[in-house]
């Protein structure tokens, strides 16, 4: 989270945002504060399912959500290709820089390693500012790692395994992990290990936030990296 003593406006890009799911979490956590939040995705959604989240947002009492100005900006990303996610991004975002991006819930055909998932990632790292943090959440398999993580919680050293490569892979693209977590049909949703690093502000609240919203989508796996300021 950006620290609240900052009054600029918080600039938020929401990668594939379908039907805008991350606008009810983080229009909490901003409470009070100016909000500009820019969705991307091949066409603006319609229907049933659009009123449904608008609802959720309306629901949010004014003096608990922040001063929300929205945006769409038509796009097809292709995830898989580097290069021409970099094209799409050029064209709709251009030079701009946000303090968060989201993506999360894409639908996987099946489990893959992407081999070109790391160079995908630094083409989304390029749009943060320094600070500013990526979440993303993914079901099964991510097209941004190049790997994929097995069941979240049901091997220990195999979890810790996961981590470190998703490690390498946000450290070749300038970034860290704050948080790592996922769902296990034990537990529920958990942080995997102690002592990761994370905000004041508590950036994991984020995750519990955003779970709870895309719970019809039953992602299995979080992640949490962030640009270091330095």
């Amino acid at each position: 989270m950006i620290p609240a003593s900052e009054e600029r406006p918080i600039k938020i890009l929401d990668l594939a945002c379908g039907l805008g799911p991350a606008r009810v979490p983080t229009a909490k956590r901003y409470a009070g504060r100016e909000v500009h939040y820019v969705g991307v995705d091949e066409e603006r959604p319609r229907g049933r399912e659009v009123l449904k989240w608008t609802a959720r947002f309306s629901r949010i009492p004014p003096e608990r959500r922040a001063r929300f100005t929205e945006e769409f900006r038509p796009a097809y990303l292709d995830f898989h290709s580097p290069e021409r996610l970099k094209e799409a991004l050029q064209r709709v975002v251009g030079g701009e820089k946000f303090d968060e991006i989201h993506l999360h819930a894409l639908p996987a055909a099946e489990s893959a390693a992407h081999d070109r998932g790391p160079e995908t990632l630094k083409v989304i790292a390029a749009l943060l500012k320094k600070g500013g943090r990526f979440y993303h959440m993914f079901e099964g398999s991510s097209p941004l790692l190049d790997l994929v993580p097995k069941t979240f919680g049901r091997d220990a050293a195999r979890t810790s395994e996961d981590l470190r490569r998703i490690r390498e892979a946000a450290a070749g693209a300038g970034l860290v992990v704050d948080r790592f977590g996922g769902r296990s049909a034990a537990t529920g949703y958990k942080w995997a290990g102690a002592g990761m690093r994370g905000s004041a502000e508590r950036a994991g609240d984020a995750y519990e936030l955003l779970a709870k919203d895309y719970s019809d989508f039953g992602a299995s796996h979080f992640i949490i990296f962030r640009k270091p300021a330095r």
